[in-house]
């Protein structure tokens, strides 16, 4: 029995010779993708070894040779799947918004691997921000800095309220906004609005 349809890494410990040849890294690649980094370097360059890679587990993208990472159509469908394979593709694809759009809507966490042009786009962070508050960190530290990005911002995840800027913990309306979108973003409200009637009243309603 092949080894390699029950353990795909087994291929880590074969000579070279196994290592290039094509059936068995196949099978390996069907079995676990991974096992794409322990294949030849000319397999790892054909595009069937490194389709079936990536349909196993995105993230062996990791793994294949970069004329692929840099190849807008091939990236896409994976993208579809796995979000954070963004963190594997070409520098000019991370920088590419229909790339990065496409990561973002699968997983929000692909910000993370966004250009730093990219990470100061307040459409795609707003993005990155809906279904959870996390990705938010990974914003332009200047687009942070702006009320209207922020008060948005909290308008879709009230929990955005603890990586803001601190001042923005004393604002009314942006304290305001975060409540009435998650209770728990009272955790972050600065001290001094605390007391604040409406802040309570909005508290209690929620």
């Amino acid at each position: 029995m092949n080894v390699f349809n029950w353990n795909g890494m087994a291929l880590v410990a074969a000579n070279e010779e196994i290592k290039m040849d094509r059936q068995l890294v196949i099978t390996a690649v069907k079995q676990n993708g991974h096992a794409l980094q322990y294949a030849s370097d000319i397999l790892r360059k054909d595009e069937e070894i490194v389709q079936l890679s990536v349909k196993q587990n995105s993230l062996a993208l990791e793994y294949a040779d970069d004329t692929f990472k840099s190849n807008k159509s091939f990236i896409i469908p994976i993208l579809k799947e796995n979000g954070l394979a963004l963190k594997f593709v070409d520098e000019t694809l991370q920088n590419d918004k229909e790339v990065v759009y496409t990561a973002i809507i699968q997983n929000g966490f692909a910000l993370g691997h966004a250009s730093a042009d990219l990470k100061k786009d307040e459409e795609l962070v707003l993005m990155a921000i809906h279904k959870l508050d996390y990705p938010l960190k990974f914003a332009d530290k200047e687009l942070m800095s702006k009320r209207q990005f922020v008060l948005r911002a909290v308008q879709i995840q009230g929990l955005a309220l603890q990586y803001i800027d601190p001042k923005y913990r004393k604002d009314k309306e942006i304290v305001l906004a975060a409540i009435k979108n998650s209770k728990e973003a009272s955790n972050y409200i600065d001290p001094i609005l605390q007391s604040d009637e409406d802040i309570i009243r909005t508290l209690s309603l929620s």
